[in-house]
């Protein structure tokens, strides 16, 4: 009998902070323990013990349960964390893939339309300049046959004005 409650109060020491009923179920059991006669206590114990081990158990998993969830909660986050940052790495690159592309592309598209208007100024240019040197041309041969019919005329005049 004796032995038994000290088992029962070991059991509960060992576990120290367990409250309420598996408490209850121990102290319930020392009491039986005293008052109970000999066959009857061993099926009682027995019983009581088995109760008490389920309850204490039952209690012990609740810190298992607490650190499973901890880890799972950790793992999620640092899942997502992990998840979030590669999508935010790609996003960065292919964005910035993009503005490269962009700006090459619209500087090879300025650079295009600077060489064209350069082109088109100098072709223009060079029109011009053929123009106003044919015409230039033009001007000065007709002035020139003036000059020399003028010339010509003068002098079939004066030759035939003058008897030599």
């Amino acid at each position: 009998m004796q032995n038994f409650k000290k088992i029962i109060l070991r059991d509960h020491e060992k576990r120290i902070g367990i409250k309420g009923p598996a408490w209850r179920l121990l102290q319930k059991a020392s009491q039986r323990a005293s008052s109970a006669d000999q066959q009857h206590l061993k099926g009682r114990e027995l019983g009581d013990r088995l109760r008490c081990r389920k309850l204490i158990a039952g209690v012990s998993t609740i810190p298992t349960a607490i650190i499973i969830t901890t880890i799972t909660i950790i793992t999620i986050i640092i899942t997502t964390t992990i998840i979030i940052t590669t999508i935010t790495i790609i996003t960065i690159i292919i964005t910035t893939t993009i503005i490269i592309t962009i700006i090459i592309t619209t500087t090879i598209i300025i650079t295009t339309t600077i060489i064209i208007t350069i082109t088109i100024i100098i072709t223009i240019t060079t029109i011009i300049i053929t123009v106003t040197t044919i015409i230039i041309t033009i001007i000065t041969t007709i002035i020139t046959n003036i000059t020399i019919t003028t010339i010509t005329i003068t002098t079939i005049i004066t030759s035939y004005s003058y008897p030599v």
